[in-house]
């Protein structure tokens, strides 16, 4: 269906379009809503918002220089409480692990996290 098609993100009921100009844009609009019109779907337009080049999707920033985590979480990380207790390095680890490919050396700076929650005192 539309997962097929390379510049198309679809999460449950959002659907992010990619495209670099205008007129590439409208063709791939055009694209995905004969799609949708196979398919017997349709878009509210009142939801539908068109030649955005700022996005703020599932946690992250798509704007045109690329995707990258959105401001208002990274307070959240560098905030984040001292746990005291074993099972909490889990929770901070879920937490941040969803921005792990932003954060350089992430999987080094974690190791004493994860040496926490997998109980092996030799890394800590």
């Amino acid at each position: 269906m539309i997962g097929h098609l390379p510049f198309v993100s679809v999460y449950l009921n959002e659907i992010l379009i990619f495209s670099r100009k205008a007129e590439e844009a409208v063709d791939r609009i055009r694209q995905v809503v004969q799609i949708e019109q196979d398919n017997k779907l349709h878009a509210k337009i009142a939801k539908c918002h068109f030649f955005l080049t700022f996005v703020d999707f599932l946690g992250h920033v798509v704007t045109v220089e690329g995707i990258k985590p959105c401001p208002k979480h990274i307070p959240g990380i560098k905030n984040w409480y001292v746990p005291k207790h074993s099972h909490l390095p889990a929770s901070f680890l879920g937490f941040v692990n969803y921005y792990g490919h932003f954060i350089p050396l992430f999987a080094k700076t974690a190791e004493p996290q994860n040496a926490l929650e997998n109980k092996n005192p030799s890394l800590i």
